[in-house]
């Protein structure tokens, strides 16, 4: 994963969205971080000061409706009354600062989606270090061997404490995840079809092209600037299409299945 990015230069992307994480730098996009750190003390200031998070404000009961006044004048009378009541200063006062707070909360989850939004709009990195990606792909056909070699030791055990990653024998922390005969068959599975697209044997299906597939081996041995938005749109997949056995969305299905429909959740925790 550290090797990836120094494959490519993306230090455009860097420079422009990354203040939020690496707040005391000097990249060009600090500014940007800087404001969001001040509307951040001035929220936390707020909050202190009101002991919690100001609630949107109740409009005071006794506000007169102009349907209960047979003249206008009256009515406007009522409402002037209304609005000079202590009750009604104190609503506006607690109103201002709902939209003080609000107007910064906004700004700063809004901040946040246009980072992302720039981050993925600089999404395009040249490669500068090409040998790094074969690296790349090395690391990958490890963790690979590792992890066949892990579950040898996993079900060689034979005692049941404080298991991690436990056998069929075992217990493990997490209740809802199980493991199973099934549940290791299917890791396996996901393990041999990992191997043999990174080995280039089997092909990545694309939506665009029926009867072709992304040999992602390829796509390691000679890298071009990475886009996944091209990639998504499949002209950056152009170079490595090629005619045979896929690796299918029905691939994919029969693993959800055996690792009860939680393919993500067993990806984290048996890596």
């Amino acid at each position: 994963m550290a090797e990836f990015p120094l494959v490519h230069d993306w230090h455009l992307a860097f420079e422009q969205t990354f203040h939020s994480l690496f707040p005391q730098s000097d990249l060009p996009s600090s500014p940007l971080g800087a404001n969001a750190a001040a509307q951040i003390a001035a929220i936390q200031q707020m909050l202190e000061q009101s002991g919690r998070t100001p609630p949107y404000p109740k409009l005071p009961a006794g506000r007169p409706l102009a349907s209960r006044f047979p003249a206008m004048k009256d009515f406007d009378a009522a409402l002037q009354a209304y609005e000079a009541s202590d009750a009604y200063k104190a609503y506006q006062q607690e109103m201002e600062e709902y939209r003080a707070y609000s107007t910064m909360r906004d700004a700063l989850w809004m901040g946040s989606i246009a980072d992302l939004i720039g981050f993925i709009h600089l999404f395009h990195w040249d490669v500068v270090d090409p040998a790094r990606m074969a690296s790349v792909r090395g690391h990958l056909l490890k963790m690979v061997t590792l992890s066949r070699e892990n579950w040898v030791r996993i079900q060689a055990e034979t005692d049941n404490g404080r298991e991690w990653v436990p056998n069929t024998r075992q217990t493990g922390i997490f209740e809802r995840l199980r493991v199973t005969d099934a549940t290791i068959a299917g890791w396996h599975q996901f393990l041999d079809a990992s191997e043999a697209v990174l080995e280039g044997k089997r092909l990545i299906k694309h939506w665009r092209f029926a009867d072709k597939g992304v040999n992602l081996r390829r796509m390691f041995e000679d890298p071009r600037p990475f886009d996944p938005v091209m990639i998504a749109q499949g002209s950056a997949v152009l170079p490595y299409l090629e005619t045979g056995d896929l690796v299918s969305g029905d691939t994919m299905d029969t693993m959800m299945r055996v690792l009860d429909g939680g393919f993500f959740a067993y990806f984290i925790w048996f890596n």
